[in-house]
């Protein structure tokens, strides 16, 4: 409660958790739609942020600048809140080391899925236990503007 910042980054997975896997835990359902969305984000932001543009900005401009600019895109793009970029951008650089460590687009590739994987699951399992009003006042929650009393915490 003391933190709503991080309380916008929880509602924004839990949302986006309820409208992907609805509102009633289903465990096969959830690990299916967990798994595909994972494995898609994991390959395709990975290819992307490592494969192309780290590697080419390491090529051209350094290792760290390379990590680091290509860190701030990759928040920048998941600005879903202020926080939330920031979050993203940080394991952004997590991932960036471990491309660049490994030497190998398959360990950050498979580390960037078993994070969503997990996110993914442990956020329906929350939205299956929240009240109907709860999953309502989530469902109409549009970002981190405080002047919505439905946004506020």
């Amino acid at each position: 409660d003391k933190f709503p910042a991080l309380q916008d980054v929880t509602k924004a997975t839990q949302r986006a958790a309820l409208l992907l896997m609805g509102s009633t835990f289903r465990p096969a359902f959830a690990i299916a739609v967990a798994a595909g969305i994972s494995l898609g984000a994991g390959f395709g932001e990975e290819m992307l942020f490592r494969g192309v543009f780290q590697y080419a900005l390491s090529e051209k401009v350094g290792f760290v600048a390379g990590i680091g600019v290509s860190s701030i895109v990759f928040g920048l793009l998941h600005l879903v809140t202020p926080v939330y970029a920031l979050l993203a951008s940080i394991v952004s650089v997590y991932f960036g080391l471990l491309y660049s460590i490994s030497d190998n687009l398959v360990v950050p590739i498979a580390s960037h899925a078993v994070y969503d994987f997990g996110a993914l699951l442990v956020a329906h399992w929350e939205v299956s236990r929240l009240s109907a009003l709860e999953r309502h006042d989530l469902l109409q929650w549009t970002g981190p503007d405080r002047s919505n009393p439905v946004n506020k915490p």
